[in-house]
This record gives structure tokens, sequence and C-alpha cells, in this order.
């Protein structure tokens, strides 16, 4: 029970322990996922807000470039983030680079030889964001397969090529003819690499870097060294760099959270109450058992050393009641001492009994001449108490039993009857054979046993406390030794429902195994 008290406890506050731990996990784990995603999400509209300031400046400035062959080369030449353009009519024809190219101008046209047989590809893989002239460059604009304004449309495209990537922006007139410009990759990389904070997560324990399509890695910030170890979590960018990736590293949370701590703390406090109390628990369980052991052997010593002048009081008084047959006064003193040594001679079997296991002597017995021979031990005290005696007796067989455990059993239910059903002035005594059993039922009509006593009465040295057991004396152990003779007997010693009174059933077999 001790280790019930302690361990049932435990695991009940145990198992609330691991779902608080596991439920601040998922809640931890939700906010770091968050946070990653707002800091990667920052990061890709810092790209997207450069590519918007750049498709709003080229936006400004194409309608006003020339379309002749050399002044667009002299064009090209003046723009750092380009690297080749192209015009196309407003049939979709490729009217430059055309006729003598350079040989840089040749490889630029091989690149987009699908463009220059079908120019409709260059609108349809379009996914830019529409732009407007009257907001801010940093503002973001809703996506479309287009981009609309007064001076016409433009857009982004990415084209691939070999394991590399090239990104085109175009602006097609009003007019019809289409612009388009090749974007210098380095020199957009140079910018974004520019554009990024130098060391954003410094002292915060998470890194980040931004790889191209080819898996290159291009920029690199927050912790010096990441190694080989996979990343926390990895998105791709916005549209039209979404072949770019942005990664995110973060060390192991190895700590210990002051909500986990304390919890700890909590579960530490009450796991040593738990066992403090059952060490306390259990002392005191042990000492009381101590005491009570040391009582039973102390009073077992009395009993037995009592045995032998109680023995001789009881001699010589039957001795002197056989001398003194003409005194009917002296003849009752004498019964008194008789009937007085033969109780106290019950109560030190009762205690020796208790503290000693005695043996069973098996024999024919006559149950019921032997019950109406105990009766007749207790009339006078029952007389004296105005109790009347009901014998039903119907167990006329011999029974193979022990006699003095049975006889031991009947003086201990016919005792408390005396003792604490005197009230009820009167007891019923009934005998039979039933299935086998021999069963003896002793009721009294006192004010019987309350339901929650019943199954304490049994205890050893367990007195009910209530008015009709003050002023009694008594160890508190007759039922128990009643029951453990019963058992020892093969049988059992029951408390059945008697209203009012109580009424205790013997059930013992016909033929006991010694």
């Amino acid at each position: 029970m001790l280790i019930a008290l302690v361990l049932l406890p435990l695991g009940f506050l145990g198992w609330q322990g691991v779902q608080m731990l596991d439920s601040s996990d998922a809640m931890q784990r939700v906010r770091s996922e968050q946070l990653v995603a707002a800091r990667l999400k920052n990061v890709d509209a810092s790209i997207q807000a450069y590519l918007q300031q750049l498709a709003l400046d080229w936006t400004s400035r194409l309608p006003g470039w020339p379309l002749q062959a050399e002044q667009l080369r002299e064009r090209r030449s003046q723009e750092i983030r380009v690297r080749q353009l192209f015009l196309l009519d407003a049939g979709g024809r490729r009217t430059f680079p055309n006729g003598e190219m350079s040989q840089a101008e040749r490889r630029f046209v091989e690149r987009l030889q699908m463009v220059w047989d079908d120019p409709s590809i260059l609108y349809a893989t379009d996914d830019s964001q529409r732009l407007e002239e009257q907001r801010a460059v940093s503002s973001l604009v809703s996506r479309s397969k287009t981009a609309d304004s007064p001076s016409g449309r433009h857009g982004w495209s990415v084209w691939h090529w070999g394991t590399g990537t090239q990104l085109l922006f175009w602006w097609q007139a009003p007019e019809g003819h289409t612009l388009g410009l090749e974007v210098e990759s380095a020199r957009i990389k140079s910018d974004l690499i520019s554009l990024l904070p130098d060391d954003p997560a410094q002292g915060e324990g998470y890194s980040m870097r931004l790889k191209d399509s080819a898996g290159q890695i291009i920029y690199q910030w927050g912790r010096n060294a990441i190694g080989n170890e996979a990343p926390l979590s990895s998105t791709p960018l916005a549209y039209p760099l979404s072949s770019w990736s942005l990664e995110y590293f973060a060390e192991a949370d190895v700590g210990v959270n002051s909500a986990d701590f304390g919890l700890l703390i909590l579960f530490l406090s009450l796991t040593l109450a738990l066992i403090g109390m059952a060490i306390y628990l259990y002392r005191e369980h042990t000492r009381e058992m101590r005491l009570a052991a040391q009582r039973v052997a102390f009073v077992g010593q009395v009993s037995h050393e009592l045995k032998t002048p109680l023995t001789n009081i009881r001699l010589y008084a039957e001795m002197l009641g056989d001398q003194l047959e003409d005194n009917p006064q002296q003849q009752r003193y004498l019964q008194v001492i008789t009937n007085e040594s033969q109780r106290l001679s019950r109560l030190i079997g009762n205690v020796l009994n208790f503290s000693r296991e005695p043996k069973i002597h098996i024999s024919p017995v006559a149950v019921d001449p032997l019950i109406r021979m105990i009766v007749d031990n207790f009339r006078p005290g029952f007389t004296a108490k105005g109790i009347q005696v009901a014998l039903d007796l119907q167990a006329d067989r011999l029974v193979e039993t022990d006699p003095d455990q049975l006889e031991q059993i009947l003086n201990n239910l016919l005792s408390n009857v005396e003792k604490y059903a005197a009230e009820g002035k009167a007891v019923d005594i009934a005998s039979a054979v039933e299935g086998g059993m021999l069963v003896v039922r002793v009721r009294d009509h006192g004010a019987g046993i309350p339901p929650s006593e019943r199954k304490q009465v049994f205890k050893p040295f367990y007195r009910i406390n209530n008015r009709l057991t003050e002023g009694v004396s008594g160890t508190g152990i007759g039922l128990t030794i009643a029951r453990q003779q019963a058992h020892r007997l093969g049988g059992d010693l029951l408390l059945s429902d008697a209203r009012p009174g109580a009424c205790f059933e013997l059930r013992i077999p016909l033929t006991v195994t010694p």
C-alpha cells in the first residue's frame, strides 16, 4: 500500500508532466516555425523589392530608347545590369540582333532560339507582379501573368539554358514592338549581396544562406560556420527567382526553458514529499506492529503463567462445592467463583490461541449436545442480565472436527452477546446441516453492527467505538480468533444481515482433515 501510495501519484504526475512538456514543445515548435517563416519571408520581400525597383526603373526608361541597331548596342553597353538585349516588331519577328552580329550576340540568339520561333512563350511564362507608377519602391504589388500600364505592358521571364537560368525583362510598347533585356546574373548577385544584411543573426544562434538554381551558395550570413548540417527550413524565392532558394540553419536547443525547469522542480518536490510521507507512514506502521507483537507476547506469557493457578482455583472450588451440598448460600458463592474462573479461562484461552498456532485434534463431535453444554455454562450470566436463550438445534449427527476449536468459537460469540447485546434481552442459536456443511447461527437482538464497521470487526484489536463498548472490558481479538479457528477447520465465520441485532454464521465442513 505504501508503494502504491508513492507510485500511483508519481505515475499520474509523471504522465501529466509528459503531457505538459509535449504541449510546451509543440507550442515552442510552432513559434519557432512561425519565426523562421517570418525571417525567410522578410529576406524574400527584400529581394522582391529590389526586382520591383529594377522593373520600375526600366519601365520608365525603355519607352525613350532608340530602335536602331547601333544605338541599341550603345544603350546595352551603358547598362551595367544588362548582358544582351533584343527587339521584336509588332508581328513578333526579331529585328535585333540581326544581320551582322558579334560572337556574343550569336550565342545569345542561339540561347533564345525557341523565343524567336514562338514569341508568345515570352509572355506566357511571365508571373511577375503588377507594378503601379505611383506606389513606393518597397511596396508589394499584386501578381498576374502580365502587368499593364499606360505606357505598355512589361514583365519578367525566366529562361533555362544548360545548367544556368537566364532572367529576362521585357517591355511591349503600345505600338506593338517589344524590347527585351537579358539580365547580367553576376551583377544581380552582387546587388543582392550588398542588399542583404552583413550579420543580422549575430548572437541569436541562427544562419541563413542564398543559393542559385545550380545549388551554388550566393551569400551566407549569421554564424561563421555551417558545415554539412541539414537546414532547419528551406524555401524557394518568389517569381522570377523561384529556382533560387533560401536556407535557414539554427543551433540545437539543448537548454531547459523556465517553464520546463519550474515543472521539473515541482515534480521533484512532490516526489520528495510523497517519499517522505511514505517513510513516515511505514515507520509508524512498523512501530505499531512491533508494539502489537510485544503486547501479544507479553500477554501470552502472563496468560500462560496464570493458567496453572486458575486451574487450581476451579478444581478446589468444585471440590468445596461437593462438601457444601446442604448450604444454598455457600453453594451460590461457589458457583460464582466457578463461573468467573471459567470466564477467565476462556479469556486466557483467547490470548493463547491468538499468540500461537494451536494443533488440530479431529474427533467425532455431537454438535447439538456440545452447544447445549456451552449455553449452560453461559446461562447464569445470561440470567443475571435477563437474556432469554432460544435454541433451534437440527444438527443431529456426528461431525468429524476439533471440539476444542468449535467450543472456543461458540464461546467467543456468546461472550460478545453477553457483553454487547444484553439490552436485546434475547439470543437465538440454531444449528443445521446444509449441503455438506455444518451451519451454526448465533443471532442477538441488540443494537447491531453498523454497515461501515462490518469488515473491521474481524481485524485484531479493533473495537467499535460507540456507547455499547464504553465501560466494557475487552481486547478486540475475540472475533479475530473465532474467524481464524473457523479457517483452521476449513470453514468461515460470516456476519449476516439481521434487524435488529447481529447474526454470526459459522460454516464448517462435516469432515475436517487435520
